[in-house]
């Protein structure tokens, strides 16, 4: 009797140790530190929460220890061993986060909103997103064409000296979707219709460079008076999260 106290104070110390790990590293992963900090502190808080689960399943149905065997059978505690092993093929396998380390972003400007309009004057205007996700607004209405051309008006962009910085968004999460960037297959036709008159065009645009150092833009959705739609899954994601998902590139994206 004296010993199964024993070893239920170690239980209960093992699993307050865990939880309380697991409490501190599902914060941590929120504060927008360096981009590999962020990344190996998923992989440390999968691990545990899978560890959590296997000895609370393991100890629960393999021992005498459980509590209520009427509201808890046996078998509900394998369920919980089985999801702790997938926490820990999460941590592990090929499709989880150990084998999608995040990826140096080169470019200094990864995606582009543009906005414009000809109709009642010239309208041109919309914001990047740079490589340390910071999001900056930009408005060339009084510049007519001289920035049609979207290799000038990335050049002109990139030479921007202390740009205003509206909002910013994580590391973590700008790499996602800048590997989503790169998995988009450049030989997807796109899907075109019109759509009215008048309304301009909002076209999201990927900067990639190319393995001689050139530079590749992306479109990966416009709406307006004609639609252009990549229908590439990968494209997909990226336009769902920057005209719907995310609450601060919504609002930019579709403000036009």
């Amino acid at each position: 009797m004296e010993k199964s106290s024993r070893l239920k104070k170690k239980y209960h110390k093992i699993n307050v140790l865990l939880i309380t790990l697991i409490i501190i590293l599902s914060f941590s992963q929120f504060i927008d530190t360096k981009i590999w900090v962020t990344y190996y502190i998923r992989i440390i808080n999968a691990i545990t929460i899978g560890v959590l689960f296997i000895f609370n399943g393991l100890r629960n149905g393999c021992t005498k220890l459980q509590k209520d065997k009427k509201t808890f059978p046996k078998w509900s505690w394998w369920l919980l061993v089985i999801a702790g092993t997938w926490f820990l093929v999460v941590a592990f396998t090929k499709h989880g986060l150990l084998w999608n380390p995040p990826s140096k972003i080169n470019e200094k400007i990864v995606f582009i909103n543009i906005y414009v309009n000809h109709a009642r004057g010239y309208q041109k205007r919309g914001y990047y997103i740079d490589n340390k996700g910071n999001i900056i607004k930009f408005d060339l209405s009084k510049e007519d064409n001289k920035y049609a051309d979207m290799s000038n008006l990335l050049e002109y962009l990139e030479k921007q000296k202390n740009p205003t910085i509206d909002k910013t968004i994580s590391t973590y999460e700008l790499n996602k979707y800048y590997n989503y960037l790169n998995k988009i297959n450049p030989n997807t036709k796109l899907i075109e219709r019109s759509r009215g008159a008048d309304m301009g065009g909002n076209a999201i645009y990927g900067v990639t460079y190319t393995s001689d150092g050139k530079t590749n833009f992306i479109l990966i959705d416009e709406i307006g008076d004609w639609e252009h739609k990549n229908p590439d899954p990968y494209a997909e994601k990226i336009t769902n999260w920057l005209r719907m998902s995310n609450d601060i590139l919504k609002e930019l994206t579709n403000e036009h």
